[in-house]
């Protein structure tokens, strides 16, 4: 996919996990991230701050290391969300499993993503 097709393909990724699109930027030819919010209810209305969620989608081979997770965190602090979710066509490597186990960082690698991949392009 060109880089026009695989941003509305990221779009409807992230509207296919019920999240609003708020903020959308391409790092590279191969990463988009997308500052989204969950779908608003009562709690959430009264609440002062809402909570944002990062989703980073990258459609590269190289397997997601402890490091590009760190990274990650980063951009999520930068940008004031809660929770991450990364995507990735590769693997992820055990050492970035586990930093993200112990963080609002939720990892997707390729059999995952392909799932999601599906309900946005049918």
């Amino acid at each position: 996919a060109n880089n026009t097709q695989f941003e509305a393909i990221a779009r409807k990724i992230v509207e296919g996990m019920d999240l609003s699109v708020q903020e959308v930027s391409v790092k590279n030819d191969s990463t988009i991230l997308i500052l989204a919010a969950p779908p608003e209810d009562e709690a959430s209305r009264r609440s002062p701050r809402r909570l944002y969620i990062l989703v980073q989608i990258e459609r590269n081979l190289d397997p997601v290391s402890e490091n590009r997770v760190r990274i990650f965190q980063e951009t999520m602090k930068e940008k004031n969300a809660g929770k991450g979710i990364l995507m990735t066509t590769g693997d992820i490597l055990p050492a970035a499993e586990s930093y993200a186990s112990q963080r609002p960082i939720e990892l997707y690698d390729s059999k995952k993503m392909v799932e999601y991949v599906r309900g946005a392009v049918t």
